[in-house]
């Protein structure tokens, strides 16, 4: 059988690492699998199967702690044509995965998507501990930025890898700016967005502060918000609370995100930290403005229509930023100006595929 690879860290939330794994499948020419620890059908899995991965369901980490690094390998020990695990990590935490491959004899590729961590006491502890031996367990590391690197690798050498994006999929497009904002009954208003799972990190009930002060200034304003997650009624109480229902729309999760870009004015991202996002080359790619924490890695700015903005600042200073900003009137060309970046998926998955198959070379 064909030499393989195979992933880690995929969830059923579609976020960014979600995204980024599905470009890496559909990009480059080796076979991919995926392990998920869910029972439900992940993100994009149909398009997976179709393109010749294999889906290897095990319990989760949380639901059977004893069984889980057991259970990877299992996986790998049946699966002798599998030759590289890709590891993707937001902490040191669990690093169950790259035990399990490295003591099966495989090679490991260790990939950092996050500069910090909401850590509880067991969970930094844990990060603490896991860091140094981490660094010993992969023969490859990688990182979307210098800041999420040095945050799982600390001194020791790694790659950044841009978080490449499909930038003719995300460039600004008449019909979709229509579309969606007849489906959501939007018309002309000032629209913002926000793309992101609901989680403390995230920072959505100081979005919701910004949003408040927005519509005081300009009444007529929508906020859409793509996501799901633990926090979402939290914030829907909110919202109503703030008497917002009616112009904040919680769109759920959604894969035609880039339809949402197109329709949208403006981005909003006040996250309390991120590795470097994708939504935000997403959102750059289809020329919207862009609003964003300080922080945010500065690596994640491409276009001059895109501020970072301190948090400590409060929201009404964040409104006035907002609506003070000229609408970009040149949104079509943003794309080419990403792709010409480097931040095109194509040749993110080409970087991808020499590494694998470096790795792979390596274990014949």
């Amino acid at each position: 059988m064909e030499n393989r690879v195979i992933e880690f860290g995929y969830s059923s939330n579609l976020g960014g690492v979600e995204v980024f794994i599905k470009n890496i499948i559909m990009n480059t020419s080796i076979p991919i699998d995926l392990v998920a620890t869910t029972q439900d059908k992940i993100p994009f899995e149909d398009e997976f199967v179709a393109n010749g991965s294999r889906i290897f369901r095990i319990p989760n980490r949380r639901s059977a702690p004893m069984e889980y690094k057991r259970n990877i390998e299992n996986i790998l020990r049946e699966h002798p044509e599998i030759k590289a695990a890709h590891v993707h990590l937001n902490s040191c935490s669990s690093i169950e995965a790259l035990e399990a491959a490295k003591k099966v004899g495989m090679q490991c590729i260790a990939h950092s998507h996050s500069s910090n961590s909401n850590f509880n006491k067991l969970t930094k502890t844990l990060h603490t501990i896991n860091k140094k031996r981490l660094n010993k367990l992969a023969d490859v590391r990688l990182a979307c930025s210098d800041a999420a690197g040095h945050f799982i690798f600390g001194n020791s050498n790694f790659e950044v890898i841009k978080n490449g994006i499909d930038t003719e999929k995300f460039s600004f497009n008449h019909a979709y700016r229509d579309e969606i904002r007849r489906e959501f009954d939007i018309g002309d208003r000032f629209m913002l967005c926000h793309v992101g799972m609901f989680a403390p990190v995230k920072n959505h009930e100081f979005l919701i502060d910004i949003f408040a002060s927005v519509v005081k200034k300009h009444p007529d304003s929508v906020l859409l918000l793509v996501g799901t997650g633990s926090e979402t009624e939290k914030i829907r109480e909110k919202v109503s609370g703030l008497g917002l229902s009616k112009k904040v729309i919680f769109a759920g999760r959604r894969t035609d995100v880039e339809k949402i870009m197109s329709a949208a004015d403006a981005f909003v991202l006040p996250s309390h930290f991120e590795g470097l996002p994708l939504v935000l080359v997403e959102a750059q790619s289809s020329g919207l403005n862009c609003f964003v924490s300080d922080a945010v890695p500065e690596e994640a700015k491409l276009l001059d229509n895109f501020e970072f903005i301190p948090l400590d600042i409060g929201a009404e200073a964040w409104a006035d930023r907002i609506l003070s900003a000229a609408l970009n009137t040149d949104r079509a060309s943003a794309s080419a100006v990403v792709a010409a970046a480097g931040y095109d998926c194509k040749l993110t998955a080409a970087r991808i595929e020499e590494i694998y198959s470096q790795q792979i070379a390596l274990c014949l």
